[in-house]
């Protein structure tokens, strides 16, 4: 049987609730996209506080389809339900979103009138191998020494004189010589490698078209494009009642 005093719980129902909750509460779920490198969601966890308050204030009258109508509707039960579904509309709608974050986090650093930009990166590396081959040598010396004659004289003097007398001689001769030699080297091969890292970029950016429509465009494009309204309208749409 209808319950005719049961309690529908709206979105401010469940925003206030969790705001007497100890800890982390997330009105719009904890959910973490797939893409790691593009998660479209990290923006709202991590300033929650102001999204779940800026969402209970939009759609504060509005109601969760999927209330128990017929029991006595505990708040914490349709927030758990509420944010189950939430994570589960993240989920199926996950490529949608992480593709369109692209364009929330897009660097534009053109001038709104310009129509193209052109970047070119050229790199590259360059090997430089060198070869100095040296050709086989044989090397000759000769070093030639004359005739040399050396005297030896022994000297002394008696214990009552101031001279020396000699008392003995010698003298050495040796005949001319000559010395010569020959050494022989193979043929040798050096080797140099050289390792070269270059590269360029050039970038070409304007405008072709009439700078005004062009201006147009970009008016019309930033105008009309909210990244969260746009997620938490869809939200509501699937899952929220007036």
């Amino acid at each position: 049987m209808y319950n005719y005093n049961n309690v529908q719980r709206t979105v401010k129902d469940l925003y206030d609730w969790q705001e007497e909750q100890t800890g982390e509460h997330y009105l719009l779920s904890d959910f973490t996209s797939s893409s790691l490198t593009n998660d479209f969601w990290f923006e709202y966890k991590d300033n929650h506080e102001y999204y779940d308050k800026y969402f209970a204030r939009r759609y504060k009258s509005f109601r969760f389809y999927g209330q128990d109508i017929d029991g006595d509707n505990p708040v914490e039960d349709v927030y758990a339900d509420f944010t189950e579904a939430v994570k589960t509309f993240l989920m199926l709608n996950d490529k949608k979103y992480s593709e369109l974050y692209k364009i929330e986090v897009l660097a534009n650093n053109t001038s709104p009138t310009g129509d193209y930009n052109i970047t070119e990166t050229k790199t590259g590396t360059r090997t430089v191998d060198t070869e100095y081959v040296s050709g086989s040598r044989q090397d000759t010396s000769s070093d030639t020494v004359g005739a040399e004659s050396s005297t030896v004289i022994d000297s002394t003097k008696a214990y009552n004189s101031t001279e020396f007398i000699e008392v003995g001689k010698s003298t050495t001769t040796t005949q001319p010589r000559t010395d010569s030699g020959t050494s022989t080297k193979g043929q040798q091969t050096d080797t140099e490698d050289k390792n070269y890292t270059e590269g360029h970029t050039i970038t070409t950016s304007g405008t072709k078209d009439n700078p005004s429509e062009n201006l147009e465009k970009y008016k019309e494009v930033w105008s009309s494009f909210s990244f969260y309204s746009m997620i938490f309208d869809d939200i509501c749409k699937e899952i929220l009642l007036v």
